[in-house]
């Protein structure tokens, strides 16, 4: 399949020539919280068919966005995990993530819908209120899985899995619930009072936390 190309000497229409092309950032989108087997992408991108999976891993690998590794035992599974250039489309993404919450609709019943996507729509809030030296774990547990992030330079962070320290804040939701309240649609006042929104942490920064989520 020859890849296409806007054939522009411009720093934009050379991004857009390495990722505009379709399923190609949502492929990085789910590799942000860390390594996935080939199978994994199949099952978290619905719609893509194999071989188009195949043809963009194997471009994105070739444009030194991501590598393949193998797992340690006893998992030894190939995987595939971004590079640090690759790493670097982390922060455009999310700006997208941002900037298409201000018009995304309600979610139709045929529509998919995942808990890191919600997690990805709360790291697109600014965290303006916490200061720029404030460091602090975050474990979330949405929609029955586990992710750990991390408030640095007034940004938030979020891999896969458990925190491998003590948390200073555990939040707990619905992915459904978490996403209604990122777009304005619930607020997460009314959600904490009947019990489908709970945060637990030392009580400055459980209050930063929630002050960035109202909208």
């Amino acid at each position: 399949m020859a890849k296409r190309s806007y054939k522009q000497h411009c720093a934009l229409a050379h991004a857009l020539d390495v990722v505009g092309e379709r399923w190609t950032l949502l492929v990085i989108r789910e590799l942000l919280t860390g390594p996935k087997r080939f199978t994994d992408l199949q099952h978290n991108l619905p719609g893509i068919g194999t071989n188009l999976l195949a043809v963009r891993l194997r471009e994105l690998e070739e444009a030194d966005l991501l590598r393949r590794d193998t797992l340690p035992p006893p998992a030894a599974s190939a995987v595939y995990e971004l590079t640090s250039n690759g790493r670097r489309l982390e922060n455009v993404i999310v700006e997208l993530v941002g900037w298409g919450l201000r018009s995304i609709d309600v979610p139709t019943h045929s529509d998919h819908r995942r808990s890191p996507w919600s997690l990805l729509a709360l790291r697109a809030l600014t965290f303006e209120m916490a200061p720029a030296d404030l460091t602090a774990e975050i474990e979330f547990h949405v929609g029955g899985e586990v992710f750990h992030g991390r408030i640095c330079d007034a940004t938030l962070s979020v891999e896969q899995g458990a925190s491998w320290q003590e948390p200073d804040l555990v939040m707990t939701a619905d992915s459904d619930i978490l996403l209604s309240i990122v777009v304005g649609r619930l607020n997460v006042t009314d959600a904490i009072s009947s019990g489908t929104f709970q945060v637990e942490g030392e009580g400055t920064l459980k209050e930063l936390f929630l002050g960035a989520m109202k909208r």
